[in-house]
C-alpha cells in the first residue's frame, strides 16, 4: 500500500483525524457552555441592579398623593400646599439620587434607545434640584399654581423613568428565565 511505502499507518491516520474532530467538538461545546454561563451571569447582574432601583424607587408612584397638613379642632384636615409641594420635590430628588447612583450599571443593561430616553428624562428632571434648594423663593415668586404644575411635571417624568426601568427589568427577567431554562 502507498501508506506503508511512506511509513504511514492508515489506522493511525484515521484515528488522528477522528481524535481531532472529537477534540474540536469538545472545545466548541465548552466554549458555547461558557458563553451561555456568562450570558446568564450578565442577565443576573442586570436584574439585580434593576430590581434594586425599582424596589427603592417604587415610592415615586405615590408621591402625587402625599400631603402635609394639620388636623383642625373641628376634626377636618387642612393641607399645607407649600409644605406638600416641597416634600414632593424632596421625594423626586431622592428618586433621582437612587437612579443616578446606579446609572453606570444601567448603561451596561439598557439598549441605546432606552438609555437615550432615560438620559433625556433625567436631564429634564434635574431642574427639580434647583426648586428644592430655593423652594420658598420660587413659591412666593411664581405662586401656588405654577409650582403645582412644575411638581406635577417632575412627578410625571419620574414615573416615566420608573416605568422604563421596571419594564426593562421585566424583559430582562423573562430573557434570563428562558436562557436559564435552556442551560439546565
Amino acid at each position: 500500500m502507498a501508506f506503508q511505502k511512506y511509513g504511514w499507518d492508515l489506522l493511525a491516520f484515521a484515528g488522528s483525524i477522528i481524535g481531532g474532530i472529537i477534540t474540536y467538538l469538545g472545545v466548541k461545546m465548552t466554549i458555547t457552555s461558557q458563553r451561555e454561563d456568562r450570558k446568564v451571569d450578565k442577565y443576573y447582574q442586570d436584574i439585580s441592579v434593576l430590581y434594586y432601583i425599582v424596589n427603592n424607587t417604587s415610592f415615586i408612584k405615590n408621591v402625587e398623593i402625599f400631603e402635609c397638613g394639620e388636623e383642625l379642632e373641628d376634626g377636618s384636615y387642612k393641607v399645607n400646599i407649600s409644605d406638600t409641594l416641597a416634600m414632593q420635590l424632596d421625594y423626586i430628588v431622592d428618586f433621582m439620587d437612587i437612579v443616578q447612583d446606579k446609572i453606570s450599571d444601567l448603561i451596561k443593561s439598557l439598549d441605546v434607545d432606552s438609555f437615550a430616553v432615560l438620559d433625556v428624562n433625567m436631564k429634564n428632571l434635574s431642574g427639580a434640584r434647583l426648586f428644592v434648594k430655593e423652594f420658598d423663593l420660587y413659591f412666593r415668586r411664581d405662586g401656588e399654581n405654577r409650582m403645582k404644575e412644575r411638581v406635577s411635571k417632575y412627578i410625571d417624568i419620574s414615573e416615566k423613568i420608573h416605568k422604563l426601568i421596571e419594564d426593562h427589568m421585566d424583559d430582562r427577567t423573562t430573557e434570563y428565565l428562558k436562557i436559564k431554562k435552556k442551560t439546565n
